[in-house]
This record gives C-alpha cells, structure tokens and sequence, in this order.
C-alpha cells in the first residue's frame, strides 16, 4: 500500500470501528464482514479493534460500577421526612427508586 492512501485506511477503519461500536454486539459480524468485503486485512484490523475495546470496556466497567454503587450508597438518605428508605425497588435511565 502506498503512503498517500494509507491515511485514508485509517480514517476509514476508525469511521467503521465507531460505526461498530454503535451496534449490538451479536450483530458486529455480519456488519464486519458486510462492510470489509474481501479487503481481508481491514477484516482482521476491525475485528482487532473490537475485541480490544470490548476487554478495555470490560476490565474498566466493573470498578467503576464498585465505585459509583459505593458513591451512590453514601451519598442516599436513610430517610426522607417520616419516610423511611428500605430497599432499592428498580433502576434505570439516571435513577433509583
């Protein structure tokens, strides 16, 4: 590959790894294969990628959620007014109830 394309490469591999990101996991395949065609070495550079920032998110995702469970355990009155809180009945979107 020639040097004047090789930012093109990049710039594309990063456009299809966002777009990718986008997507449900389970429907990441078809859309890699769909959208590398027969350029087997994007192919193997998405689906590098991917699998990078799925173990990045991962390995990221459960201190975070300690920390912020902690944070959020801290920072809940144990009443409101004549209210006592005793359990979490759900969660969702930003909030607890």
């Amino acid at each position: 590959m020639n040097a004047a394309a090789e930012p093109d490469r990049w710039r594309r591999l990063e456009a299809l790894f966002f777009e990718a990101l986008d997507l449900d996991p389970a429907a990441r395949p078809a859309f890699v294969e769909q959208s590398c065609g027969s350029d087997v070495h994007l192919r193997q550079e998405l689906q590098s990628l991917l699998s990078s920032s799925d173990r990045t998110l991962a390995d990221l995702r459960r201190p975070v959620e300690e920390v912020a469970g902690e944070v959020i355990h801290e920072a809940s009155p144990q009443r409101i007014g004549p209210y006592q809180i005793v359990r979490l009945l759900g969660e969702g979107g930003m909030g607890l109830v």
